[in-house]
């Protein structure tokens, strides 16, 4: 996982089109890869919940471990 990490990472370091990206290009192409190598099913929504409301506000992804 780690390899894959941090080529991931290069890979954006290199990429100049990451400063026009809006946010529904940088969740596609940065958030929802990146919790993909970190081992998070991101099509299972009872483990991540995109646009999760909270005290009346909502977070981009709510996060539940599975194991506790």
């Amino acid at each position: 996982m780690q390899d894959q990490l941090i080529s991931f990472i290069e890979s954006l370091k290199a990429d100049r089109r990451l400063v026009s990206f809006d946010e529904a290009a940088t969740k596609q192409a940065i958030i929802v890869k990146l919790l993909s190598l970190l081992g998070w099913d991101i099509f299972n929504i009872d483990e991540v919940t995109p646009e999760y409301s909270v005290g009346g506000r909502r977070v981009d992804y709510s996060f539940k471990n599975q194991q506790c």
